[in-house]
């Protein structure tokens, strides 16, 4: 691996995120211990795999026994089509209009939830002459896209009488499964039974029948169906700290590195970044990380004495945190030296930092976190101590 990594620094700055697939693989296996044998997982992979690099993530998620994928929307199916993904593969989102033939061509599985929707697809599979199977999107409480129980008949009927689809799947979505009270998700799955029988006596006989996001996966087992949906928690995250941490053992994938560019003695009463909002109360060994904002470490970061890990100890943040860079103080670290691995989220020594604690500092997600780091940040992607693939702004390579 280090002479990898060598060959890597030559090209880049010393900014990286650690994906480890080995995590991606463990976390399936967590997921398909705890379902039946007949319940397919289905990888969710938008947002570029919660920021983790979707593609990579897709191959490790199906080779430990994921047999469906699932984005938000068309680009990202197309760019795993071009990876020669051929596993089908779920658009949650509402595809706009005039795309339906791109979603025919890279043979991607619409979600249709209104007439027009149909109406559309349909025509788009005539004029191709092929038949395309779809997956129904029904809102039993999220309140965002998906027909209403009310309005299922009438998009039922417009169905019946329209050709060249097939409805393989219907699907919703649970909004409150993360939370220790079920009573909402309860009355979600209720809904969902009561869609179901409507579906059936209309004549439709979809195969895949799924509900469960990670969470619903988790706590509420008489939702499994056909299918679960693991998003958060393929990437090794818990989807809130009111799930039973206990059942399934998570190991989180990313892990966000740099080293010291820089290091500098300030004088007492220095001030340090932009505004000087911070004054120097000692001679302060300061050293100048590179990587800022613009790579998804969060400017708000400052405020919240946040710190990251040097040779396993805790280094504060000096300052307002950059575009392109920020200080953090090393004075109480012995032996510090440029080119000194930093680490933003994960191991050092005895310390941890975990996506899970920056959010909370942040009064945000842990989802928020990754899906942030920017492109600009390379993912090294490592299986078994080794590194398989770099994925960059230059490019991608298999190794």
């Amino acid at each position: 691996m280090n002479e990898v990594l060598t060959c890597f620094s030559e090209w880049h700055r010393p900014v990286w995120a650690e994906i480890d697939l080995d995590h991606v693989a463990h976390n399936i296996r967590e997921f398909q211990r705890i379902t039946p044998p007949h319940t397919q997982l289905m990888a969710i992979v938008k947002a570029d795999g919660y920021g983790h690099g979707a593609v990579e993530v897709a191959k490790a998620a199906l080779e430990a026994g994921a047999s469906r994928l699932a984005i938000a929307f068309l680009e990202e199916g197309i760019v795993l089509r071009r990876k020669e993904l051929s596993a089908p593969i779920l658009i949650l989102g509402v595809s706009a209009p005039d795309t339906e033939k791109a979603a025919l061509e890279h043979d991607l599985t619409p979600t249709i939830c209104t007439v027009d929707s149909a109406q559309r697809f349909s025509q788009a599979a005539a004029t191709l002459g092929k038949t395309i199977r779809f997956h129904l999107k029904l809102d039993t409480g999220m309140g965002r896209i998906g027909v209403r129980p009310e309005q299922l008949k009438e998009l039922l009927e417009a169905l019946q009488h329209l050709p060249n689809l097939e409805m393989e799947g219907v699907f919703s979505h649970f909004s409150k499964a993360d939370e220790k009270e079920k009573t909402y998700t309860q009355m979600q799955l209720h809904r969902y039974h009561e869609c179901l029988n409507m579906i059936h006596a209309a004549g439709f006989r979809p195969t895949i029948r799924h509900l469960a996001n990670s969470a619903g996966t988790m706590e509420t087992s008489e939702a499994h169906f056909d299918l679960v949906r693991i998003g958060i928690s393929l990437y090794g995250f818990y989807p809130s700290d009111e799930v039973d941490k206990t059942t399934v053992d998570l190991r989180p994938v990313m892990r966000w590195k740099t080293r010291i560019a820089h290091l500098k003695m300030l004088p007492t009463g220095e001030r340090v970044s932009y505004g000087g909002m911070f004054t120097t109360r000692r001679p302060t060994m300061v050293a100048t990380l590179p990587l800022g904002y613009a790579d998804g470490f969060r400017r708000r970061l400052w405020t919240k004495n946040w710190h990251v890990l040097v040779r396993g100890q805790r280094a504060p943040i000096l300052g307002k945190i950059c575009m392109d860079m920020f200080m953090v103080d090393v004075t109480d670290i012995a032996g510090t030296s440029i080119g000194d691995e930093v680490v933003l989220i994960g191991s050092q020594g005895e310390n941890t930092i975990s996506a899970d604690d920056m959010a909370n500092a942040l009064e945000t997600i842990n989802y928020e976190i990754t899906c942030l780091v920017g492109k600009r940040v390379p993912r090294i992607y490592v299986k078994q101590g080794k590194i398989v693939a770099i994925e960059s702004l230059l490019g991608y390579q298999s190794m």
